[in-house]
């Protein structure tokens, strides 16, 4: 890890880059990366491409909240999940629309059109972006955009004019905290440990007695 980030601070120094990124790494692993960079007065990582969507949201667990403490970006690849958050790949869509797309299984395994849970998620997101008056890709990429929690700027991976020019748009898309809240709840995450920890009620009163619902405090899981 040493000499990778000296490399990097190297070619910063010599003007040949002027920021450096790290993709598919665990966080532990840039936090890790980015103290020793700093430790050293050397250039750490300022981004992080990662595979995210409204359906693959595990990244939030831990590297949004890295994001946050290092002032990182966020730049997800495949945000609208190969093609599934568009709307044509809904049941009763135009098959014909279908033919080509690279969308054939899911990264985890599986068909993802045999999915239920995510043929589910990808219809009612069609059936909020008709209410809003935008396509379903566009509001896919306006709720990462709108993403609070870290600076969030999807890779879009159009490969027509059409595709780029709608795509584009969601840049266009205001979102309100009630549409946002309901495009978290169909795909919302469960914490896990420790994190499932912080926000028990047993914990909670562990730790700050009958005081804890008096203190404000940044809580992700919420």
């Amino acid at each position: 890890m040493a000499q990778v980030m000296r490399a990097l601070d190297d070619q910063v120094r010599a003007g040949k880059i002027l920021h450096v990124g790290i993709s598919n790494a665990p966080a532990w692993v840039i936090a890790a990366a980015n103290t020793l960079a700093n430790e050293r007065n050397q250039t750490p990582f300022t981004a992080m491409q990662l595979h995210y969507n409204l359906i693959e949201r595990s990244i939030e667990r831990d590297h949004f909240a890295l994001a946050r403490a290092q002032d990182m970006a966020i730049t997800p690849w495949s945000p609208l999940a190969g093609g599934f958050l568009t709307g044509k790949f809904n049941r009763g869509a135009d098959t014909q629309a279908q033919e080509g797309a690279r969308l054939t299984s899911s990264p985890r395994g599986g068909p993802l059109l045999e999915d239920e849970a995510k043929l589910e998620v990808a219809e009612a997101l069609t059936a909020m972006a008709d209410d809003i008056g935008c396509s379903t890709a566009q509001l896919a990429l306006a709720w990462m955009m709108h993403r609070s929690e870290a600076c969030v700027v999807p890779i879009i991976g159009a490969r027509k004019l059409d595709q780029l020019t709608d795509n584009l748009g969601a840049a266009d898309v205001e979102l309100t905290a009630a549409q946002l809240a309901g495009l978290d709840e169909l795909t919302a995450l469960v914490p896990e440990y420790p994190n499932s920890l912080y926000v028990s009620d047993f914990f909670q009163t562990m730790m700050y007695g009958e005081v804890w619902p008096q203190i404000q405090f940044e809580n992700p899981w919420r």
